[in-house]
């Protein structure tokens, strides 16, 4: 559950709603959550089919985890997130979309944000994930991280672009992806900047600007 010191967290068009949480379950296709407050707390947001959606935090700040559940849809049945402008301050996790098999998150975006571990000391995961679909990570930053971005499963289609990484033990560390593209990358860690275990399916990974 999502809560503020006071008044209503978010907004879709004219509605106003109390918690995110609330907000997530009333989403429409289409719609866009703007958070109106700083909020603490984890969320959970499910995948649906046809259901695209955004939620922008207007520079407000998430201290909690967002936990994106997918779908068991074998294909892309319309489904989208896009989380933009949004501070995560990250205790364990600040994106958890790490899917057992059979579930599959697809076609996420996330732009503009921030992630900063809460006590530091490289501690804590920006975004953790497994089994995903085209994912994209862009004009973003951590700071004081474990890790920056892990993927301990399937990576199928990442894009990351304009991301800078400091003070993290790791930046990008994945056990299995393809289709993997990284442009404009800058890291300051104290172990891996980009790491890839195992390239599946004849995967290419591309690297340019970093």
């Amino acid at each position: 559950e999502i809560t503020a010191d006071g008044g209503n967290v978010a907004r879709i068009g004219d509605a106003e709603y109390a918690t995110l949480a609330d907000a997530i379950a009333a989403v429409q296709n289409g719609d866009t959550i703007e958070l109106l407050a700083d909020v603490a707390g984890d969320v959970t947001i499910t995948q649906k089919k046809n259901v695209a959606f955004t939620i922008d935090g207007d520079g407000h700040t998430l201290a909690g985890t967002m936990n994106i559940n997918g779908t068991n849809y074998a294909k892309d049945e319309g489904q989208a997130l896009t989380i933009q402008n949004l501070k995560f301050i990250v205790d364990d996790y600040g994106i958890y979309a790490y899917n057992k098999k059979a579930k599959y998150v697809r076609n996420v975006t996330v732009d503009g944000c921030t992630f900063e571990s809460a006590v530091g000391g490289e501690t804590g995961y920006g975004l953790a994930v497994r089994n995903i679909y085209n994912f994209t990570v862009k004009n973003s930053s951590g700071t004081g991280l474990f890790d920056f971005f892990y993927a301990a499963g399937s990576v199928d289609g990442l894009d990351v672009e304009n991301v800078t990484v400091t003070d993290t033990e790791n930046a990008f560390f994945m056990a299995y992806g393809t289709k993997l593209n990284f442009t404009n990358v800058t890291t300051s860690n104290g172990d891996y900047g980009i790491s890839i275990k195992n390239q599946t399916n004849n995967g290419i990974a591309t690297i340019t600007d970093c």
